[in-house]
């Protein structure tokens, strides 16, 4: 399941939060409920002009029902380099796209992250929870 897309600044890349289906198959018969969702979350970087997924980036962790996803709001920066996502493990985790590799795990909002966002300047970044913070 699709949870959010956002554009990069430049257009150029497409930055996708996705719950994967159970059982690989995420389509279901019209009369048939949808397949269950995996309580993991994925980060996925897509190039925009061919939808190729340039990479993959994991670590969050879903709590909501299939019925009622929590939707997850992402931010790239740093030529497109570095990544920001929230979620409902009221954590925020940052990686290095072309690396693969995750830089930080943010700890310390007590509800779930709703928001990221990179300040104009590109030196913070900044959340929003649940918890008012």
């Amino acid at each position: 399941a699709v949870l959010s897309v956002k554009w990069s600044r430049d257009g150029s890349l497409l930055v996708v939060n996705t719950r994967p289906h159970l059982g690989g198959s995420a389509v279901a018969e019209p009369s048939q409920p949808a397949p269950p969702l995996s309580t993991a979350i994925e980060l996925l970087v897509l190039d925009a002009a061919s939808l190729s997924t340039l990479s993959v980036h994991g670590g969050h962790f879903a709590f909501t029902t299939a019925e009622a996803p929590f939707i997850l709001h992402t931010d790239i920066w740093a030529d497109n380099d570095i990544l920001a996502s929230g979620g409902e493990d009221r954590c925020v985790h940052v990686w290095h796209r072309r690396h693969g590799r995750q830089l930080q795990r943010l700890e310390g909002h007590l509800e779930p992250v709703n928001a990221v966002s990179w300040s104009t300047s590109r030196h913070v970044l900044a959340s929003a929870s649940d918890d008012h913070t």
